[in-house]
């Protein structure tokens, strides 16, 4: 069973029913290649980890909605 999460849908990005628009996430990072991001991605994770940030950050939890103007 498949645990919708964001990082979970960036590294095995379901076929159908996304959650995340792969391509805008992509555009705001300029990486066009999923691989590559995907790749990026894991070492941005896996680097907060390493440095012990586990800690909530104030943006996330207090925002009303994440994404671009478009978005909201």
């Amino acid at each position: 069973m498949r645990h919708p999460s964001g990082y979970n849908e960036i590294q095995n990005p379901a076929k159908r029913y996304r959650i995340i628009d792969p391509k805008a996430l992509r555009d705001n990072f300029s990486i066009d290649d999923e691989r590559a991001f995907q790749q990026a991605h894991r070492a941005w994770v896996e680097e907060e980890l390493k440095n012990d940030k586990l800690q909530k950050s104030r943006i996330w939890s207090e925002a009303i909605a994440i994404g671009n103007e478009d978005f909201i």
